[in-house]
């Protein structure tokens, strides 16, 4: 699937972001005019809305050429209910006027409601403009997104002071807009307001198309349209070619006869054939320029469209240039009808020139939807295998699975590239059991190949093994996960660095979940690429990542945090491209905040994690993320929000069939049950779990729900009974050097030997526990569980330099405790508890105001030099500071430190 990357953003179509240019000879609408710059002025929505021939793109550009005020234009077409694509192109309208409005930059498939890649867009417009600007959106009707919707009504209530936003449409605005009408900032410009009046008629008739007509002749005509203006335009044609009033229809009313006998009479047939048949190939373009209608036609269309122009004939020209038009809406639909109807065998070839020629510009998008209308599905193919990841990075996902399904089935199934393209737009988009039925597919066609080389074959074969090796460890099945991941490498050329590296990362991955952490840790090894190969950044960062989820199971939290902030520093460079490798950073970065109980920020790494997520939310590294969400919202006592967190996980695993999941997600609900004291349903369960009669297994996952039950039976002050599991368990975990997962069996090793009465065995092995914990900096790890474990620490005898780290330990039991007393079950999503220094923050805060290093520190605080670090940032978060000498101004404002 990964043939090129692109390393900017699909190009756009320039013709769909241009005002359109004033027609010459067209009336002055005054009172419409007048009506629309009141709007401008006043209000920040201003809806046109009528059927087609209204002239609502003719008044409010020819408003605008005069409002004297910047204007952002976006021409709106079907293709642009993909959300990703239909902000690129509004913010793309917005730099046509204003450079400083940033890119558009989101993940795809976001709930309806949410408006997070627009705060971005947003603040900037309400920061950096100083003068009123209006943004057109033009043929608003072809947007039927529900996401859309969601989206731009949070960006129209957020009421930015200098945005006017006109929406252009054919049907009744679908956008709930109560909270600005009641703000009285809605105008709305109808049918009624848009009819020809007796003067504007009259006007038209004398101004524009140049007729001496009497005063009966403009109420007849008036009286027959209705003051609709397209009808008004067709019947002055057919007087200015000499026929009476006689000849007039009784009522010129859509839908009927009229519309098409009067363009074919007064518009189409008047004209040369050469004028007919360029009109005809041209109004299957959305784009009409001057050289694709050359390439599409095979003539010079400059005075085609000039000619048009001048005698009204239902074109418009978009530029100054006299490079760029756009037919009438309804004359277009009358051409695209007649070819459809007359010259069927013209709409392939007129879509396939046209393919070609954005194929040669680098207008992909375009490229692809004239090729699938052409049925040139063998071109289409070569252009969606070779771009559709480029474009699924840059949020097009929807739009990309939408290009696959008007793609015939029996296409698809027998060509094998075309199937394991399709297969991995499916897995992404979490479906992953037809994903599996298109490898079933690819398999078999690849076991006759038919004009595919040996190095085609293999390469295809390679790719087709490392998403078997993604569905089959997502979906548990373990052993088939390593097979294939290994034929992948196997098979694999080394300049196909991204796909080795998804199958490096799954084998790695794999390793991980049956219990060898060292070995996955091992196999994500710097030196994976032969050293003759430098494997592109993508690659290198996605290895990268995961080796530092490695890391943080071998228990070297500060190693694996400073590998996520390199990640997030080169992802920034290039965020759509990178928006994969940062989500999972992110997600590590969320998980090691919440071991040093920074919760609030892991609260919020974690959630842009999973925004930034969900495209690639089926990928191995994100789902535990919702995981660590439930965590950290327990740890902050918001339960409701915890139980959130794991419905979303059940939601995707639902979806994905992701069985492998399943007992992840119910030992945690069954933590969070413990926690909230719901003995029935943990005692239930717990008798469920004991007659499985399992025995201990390598899969680390398999570790987990032991873990739980022992939680549960000493809950139940069963302690006696779990001693040997939590001996089993231990060993497990330290043959596999999983050091975190280690260290919390051992702390319930402690409370169980507590509650025997044993304590100096207890009180021993806490005092080993902390010795191994201290350069990490665990700090959840001893909150979690529970003030049993603070009892032990204030009874312990430990060496001098480590009393500093059980008083910050201590420190946060105290907030935690007080935190227990105050906090709401389930406050705001976006609240903040009450940010509190600990002891050793504290310490440090002082000695940073003293001028002290952070190596200085250390030594004066004898901890290492990464928990220093920890404890500044800690510091500048608390203190909202973006630096040293901020945080001591504000911590000095606060009487924090003298």
């Amino acid at each position: 699937m990964v043939q090129s990357m692109n390393d900017r953003n699909p190009p756009l179509l320039t013709g769909k972001l241009r005002l359109p240019h004033s027609i010459p000879g067209v009336i002055a609408r005054n009172r419409l005019q007048n009506r629309l710059i009141q709007i401008l002025d006043q209000v920040s929505v201003g809806l046109v809305i009528a059927p087609p021939g209204f002239g609502k793109t003719t008044i409010v550009s020819q408003t605008l050429h005069v409002w004297n005020h910047p204007t952002a234009w976006l021409q709106l077409d079907a293709e642009d209910n993909d959300p990703a694509q239909f902000w690129t192109y509004l913010t793309a309208a917005l730099q046509t006027i204003h450079p400083e409005v940033p890119h558009y930059v989101s993940p795809l498939d976001l709930p309806s409601d949410s408006h997070a890649p627009l705060i971005r867009i947003a603040n900037a417009i309400e920061e950096e403009i100083k003068e009123p600007f209006a943004l057109v959106l033009d043929d608003f009707h072809h947007i039927t997104s529900e996401a859309i919707y969601r989206q731009l009504e949070w960006f129209i209530t957020r009421n930015i002071p200098m945005l006017r936003l006109v929406l252009i449409s054919r049907v009744e605005c679908p956008l709930n807009l109560a909270r600005v009408q009641v703000r009285h900032q809605l105008e709305t410009i109808d049918v009624e307001a848009l009819r020809f009046t007796a003067n504007e008629t009259a006007a038209f008739l004398r101004d524009t198309m140049a007729l001496a007509v009497n005063k009966a002749v403009v109420e007849r005509l008036l009286q027959v349209s209705e003051g609709w203006p397209a009808a008004l335009h067709l019947m002055a044609l057919r007087l200015r070619h000499g026929t009476g009033t006689d000849a007039l229809p009784g009522q010129f009313v859509r839908p009927d006869a009229h519309l098409t006998r009067y363009f074919d009479e007064e518009v189409f047939n008047p004209l040369p054939v050469e004028f007919q048949d360029f009109l005809l190939r041209t109004s299957l373009l959305r784009d009409i320029q001057l050289k694709l209608c050359q390439v599409v036609t095979g003539v010079d269309g400059r005075n085609v469209l000039e000619h048009l122009t001048r005698n009204q004939l239902f074109v418009i020209r978009l530029d100054n240039a006299n490079q760029d038009y756009r037919y009438h809406s309804l004359f277009a639909e009358y051409l695209q009808d007649r070819i459809k109807q007359n010259h069927p065998d013209w709409v392939q070839d007129v879509h396939r020139k046209a393919a070609e020629y954005y194929q040669g510009h680098g207008l992909i998008e375009p490229a692809i939807e004239h090729a699938l209308l052409s049925g040139n599905y063998g071109f289409a193919e070569h252009l969606m295998c070779d771009t559709a990841w480029n474009l699924i990075t840059f949020g097009l996902r929807d739009t990309v699975a939408s290009w696959f399904e008007r793609i015939p089935a029996e296409h698809i199934k027998t060509d094998p590239r075309l199937s394991l393209c399709y297969a991995w737009v499916l897995y992404l988009q979490g479906k992953l059991d037809p994903a599996k039925q298109l490898l079933v597919n690819v398999d078999e066609l690849l076991s006759s190949p038919a004009d595919l080389s040996p190095s085609d074959v293999d390469l295809i074969q390679g790719e087709s093994h490392t998403l078997w090796a993604l569905v089959a460890h997502l979906q548990g099945d373990l052993n088939d996960a390593v097979q294939h991941a290994q034929q992948a490498l196997q098979l694999l050329p080394v300049e196909q660095t991204f796909m080795r590296g998804c199958a490096l990362g799954t084998l790695g991955y794999t390793q991980w979940m049956e219990g060898n952490a060292l070995a996955a840790h091992q196999i994500l090894d710097d030196n994976l690429f032969p050293t003759h190969y430098v494997p592109d950044e993508l690659s290198r960062l996605l290895v990268r990542a995961n080796q530092a989820n490695m890391l943080i199971f071998l228990g070297h939290l500060h190693e694996a945090g400073l590998i996520f902030e390199q990640i997030l520093t080169a992802a920034q460079s290039d965020l759509p491209r990178y928006q994969m490798i940062a989500a999972a950073a992110y997600c590590g970065i969320g998980f090691l905040e919440y071991a040093w109980n920074d919760l609030n920020s892991a609260a919020n790494h974690t959630r842009t994690a999973l925004k930034l997520g969900q495209p690639w939310i089926y990928m191995n590294a994100l789902l535990p993320g919702y995981v660590t969400l439930s965590r950290i919202e327990q740890g902050r006592h918001r339960f409701k929000a915890a139980e959130r967190a794991l419905d979303e996980l059940e939601h995707h695993i639902n979806v994905g069939h992701l069985t492998q999941l399943q007992a992840l997600l119910e030992v945690n609900r069954i933590r969070l049950q413990v926690a909230q004291g719901n003995s029935a349903s943990v005692r239930k369960w717990a008798l469920r779990f004991e007659q499985l009669d399992k025995s201990l297994e390598n899969d680390t996952a398999d570790i987990w729900p032991d873990i739980v039950y022992a939680e549960v039976m000493i809950a139940e002050n069963h302690a006696e009974q779990i001693m040997e599991l939590l001996k089993r368990l231990n060993a497990r975990c330290g043959l596999l050097s999983l050091e975190w997962m280690r260290l919390d069996i051992q702390l319930l090793q402690c409370i169980a030997y507590w509650s025997l009465g044993q304590n100096e065995l207890a009180l021993n092995l806490l005092r080993d526990i902390v010795i191994r914990a201290e350069p990490e900096n665990h700090i959840r790890l001893f909150l979690d569980r529970g003030s049993v474990i603070e009892t032990m620490l204030r009874q312990l005898e430990l060496p001098k330099e480590m009393s500093a780290y059980v008083s910050e330990l201590l420190t946060a039991f105290e907030a935690e405790n007080l935190q227990s007393k105050w906090i709401e079950l389930d406050p705001a999503p976006n609240s903040q508890s009450a940010d509190v220094l600990s002891l050793r923050e504290r310490e440090t805060l002082s000695l940073m105001a003293q001028g002290a290093t952070n190596e200085e520190i250390a030594h004066k605080l004898v901890i290492a030099h990464g928990t220093v670090k920890t404890h500044v940032k800690h510091i500048l978060r608390k203190l909202n500071a973006g630096n040293r000498t901020e945080a001591i101004a504000r911590a000095r404002a606060r009487s924090l430190i003298e």
